[in-house]
């Protein structure tokens, strides 16, 4: 719920042109905006999943599924972009023009594309149990 809240915010303010991470560091990084929705979407599927195993509905694991597939587009095409040295513009989507000007670099950052990238499978195989009990594919 935490992350999916500082996703909301971090999004927020870049939809705003307002840098809220300035509020308290001016010399604080600024969350891209697929970042903050990828941070949104895995903590939800986060708080899908977080019940006890009994506990979970068919429909909220499909949901928190449909949502770790959204992640990892997203962070699979942020890195293509980066890959291919092309921008296909998914970063700046998110942002509206006017606020285009006061925002440094919309993009994500490789580094965060790679993590949302482990998130998302993390998400996908949570409940996936390997050969011994003991290990959970989710676990890597």
């Amino acid at each position: 719920m935490t992350a999916a809240v500082f996703g909301a915010a971090g999004l927020a303010g870049r939809m705003l042109g307002v840098a809220l991470e300035d509020l308290w560091n001016t010399h604080a990084s600024r969350m891209a905006p697929n970042s903050g929705l990828c941070a949104i979407l895995a903590g939800t599927g986060l708080v899908l999943l977080g019940r006890p195993r009994g506990e979970i509905t068919v429909a909220a694991r499909r949901t928190a599924q449909v949502l770790a597939l959204c992640v990892a587009l997203i962070a699979a095409a942020t890195l293509a972009e980066y890959a291919s040295g092309t921008d296909f513009g998914i970063d700046v989507l998110l942002i509206p023009q006017r606020a285009l000007a006061d925002v440094p670099s919309p993009h994500m950052s490789i580094f965060s594309a790679s993590c949302l990238l482990l998130v998302a499978g993390a998400l996908v195989s949570l409940d996936r149990i390997g050969r011994s009990s003991r290990f959970r594919i989710s676990d890597l």
